[in-house]
């Protein structure tokens, strides 16, 4: 007889046994483990707390360096718009029966210069900016640089004052000016790019050798108006195509100008070269009997020392015909003192 298995007996494997279930073992942390979790966490804080602050000092650094810049350049459009107001009165207009160009005060007695050349002294008249119209009494003209001084009667003219040509550098930011009864003010903002541009490597002491040049061309609108620094001071007259005549060919002459009513200069026709470390070696002599010598290198002029800034044309325009002047100079390998006359 075969054996029925029933719910109740052992070996009954239903669905509706009840299982047994096995108890779970609980997970205790061990010393080790516990100092793990806590080290972790304390590097987890200090990580969080170093880059929210780094974001903060960054961010407030950013927003203190875009402040300073902002004040920096507020700052120097304030002083360029300082120096602007302050050259307006020095700079005056010359028409004929239109704007031909712009000239500027040196003396408050009626003394003006500009690059603008072939002016008529009957048919020009000259114009300051507060609309003061003078007819011009003389005109005296310098070949050398170019330009042209004018009289004008007046005692009311607000000279203009000069920058210092040690302290011009390159990239220093300037504006040319000018006012036109038609056009009205006329502000141009440009950087120099040059403050020796010549296309040749050989000056002449018979012709000015340098220009300043500008890395944006003014308008030829602009011809014999002031070039400007931010402190309001003369660095250049406006030529054309971005070039300028330096201050230091005409303001050398006024002296001159004014107390002999014509322009001295030594008659001393050397080709010259400048050397980097300092010096004019001597290409050529036209004039006879300096005492020079081709090859000569000439490094002081009564001690002013010659260089790209204070070449041999700028230290010579301070003389006049006949001033008597020492050269030190290198012949060879040696250095002596010689008396020129100019």
């Amino acid at each position: 007889m075969q054996r029925e298995i029933v719910p109740t007996s052992p070996q009954y494997k239903g669905a509706d046994k009840p299982q047994l279930k096995q108890p779970k073992e609980k997970y205790r942390l061990g010393l080790w483990e516990l100092l793990l979790i806590l080290l972790f966490s304390l590097i987890g804080g200090i990580s969080g707390s170093i880059i929210i602050n780094n974001q903060i000092t960054l961010k407030d650094t950013l927003a203190k360096e875009i402040v300073y810049l902002a004040e920096k350049r507020d700052g120097q459009e304030e002083l360029m718009k300082t120096a602007i107001e302050k050259i307006k009165p020095s700079v005056v207009g010359l028409y004929n029966e239109n704007f031909i160009g712009s000239g500027l005060a040196l003396t408050s007695d009626g003394w003006i210069v500009t690059t603008i050349a072939d002016i008529n002294k009957e048919q020009t008249k000259i114009k300051t900016a507060d609309n003061k119209e003078f007819t011009i009494d003389q005109i005296i003209i310098d070949n050398y640089s170019g330009t042209t001084f004018i009289k004008v009667s007046t005692l009311n003219l607000t000279p203009a004052q000069f920058a210092n040509a040690e302290k011009i550098n390159l990239g220093d930011k300037a504006a040319g000016v000018f006012n036109s009864q038609y056009s009205g003010e006329r502000v141009f903002i440009s950087y120099l790019e040059n403050i020796a541009y010549h296309e040749a490597d050989t000056f002449n002491t018979q012709n000015y050798p340098y220009n300043y040049l500008f890395n944006n061309t003014f308008k030829q609108e602009y011809s014999g108006a002031p070039v400007i620094n931010d402190r309001g001071e003369v660095l250049a007259l406006y030529l054309s195509e971005g070039k300028a005549l330096p201050h230091r060919y005409f303001s050398q002459v006024l002296s001159s100008v004014i107390s002999d009513q014509n322009i001295s200069r030594p008659i001393f026709n050397i080709d010259y070269a400048l050397l980097t470390d300092g010096g004019a070696e001597i290409k050529a002599i036209s004039t006879k009997n300096t005492g020079l010598l081709i090859g000569d290198v000439i490094k002081k002029v009564d001690g002013q020392e010659i260089n790209k800034i204070y070449n041999l044309n700028h230290v010579l325009e301070g003389y006049k015909t006949g001033d008597t002047k020492t050269f030190t100079i290198i012949r060879g390998e040696n250095e002596q003192e010689l008396e020129l006359v100019l």
